[in-house]
């Protein structure tokens, strides 16, 4: 679902309900360079992240590392 959003043209929203922590890294992984993910944080405000290659290497170790552990 996130990859095809993304295909999609224009700007794209995706809502998510109940435990949308990791709907972050999907978004980073299928992004393209230079996107940005905007995201809500609890008591932090609004988080902008700026896709770039060190970002979606941070983001496939974590990916990587989590299914490791499964």
């Amino acid at each position: 679902m996130v990859r095809e959003a993304l295909r999609s043209e224009g700007t794209v929203y995706i809502s998510v309900r109940g435990e949308e922590d990791l709907l972050t890294l999907a978004a980073v992984a299928y992004a393209p360079l230079k996107a940005l993910v905007i995201y809500g944080q609890p008591d932090e405000g609004v988080v902008v992240v700026k896709v770039n290659r060190r970002v979606k290497s941070q983001v496939k170790k974590l990916i990587d590392e989590m299914e490791m552990e499964s």
